[in-house]
């Protein structure tokens, strides 16, 4: 999947459309819809990391990696058990 494709499902599940994108990135519209219909095939990462940044997503998302789940040091899981004796 080239990465216009993976901005658009990307901008989907966030709810955000081309317009709203283009305007919290500073860019044109028309900049935002040839990269995601691929008319712009080779975008500049710079970019992409703009339209990233203003969809407030992370690159992981981009790429439909699960999100990863933190536990703050100290914490702990309440599933978790102690070693038995």
């Amino acid at each position: 999947m080239k990465i216009g494709q993976r901005l658009g499902r990307a901008l989907q599940r966030a709810g955000m459309s081309q317009r709203e994108i283009a305007d919290r990135a500073k860019m044109e519209e028309s900049t935002v819809s040839k990269i995601i219909t691929g008319t712009t095939a080779s975008p500049f990462f710079a970019t992409i990391e703009k339209i990233v940044r203003a969809a407030g997503i992370t690159w992981g998302e981009l790429f439909d990696e699960p999100p990863v789940l933190r536990q703050h040091p100290g914490v702990v899981d309440a599933d978790a058990r102690p070693d038995e004796p």
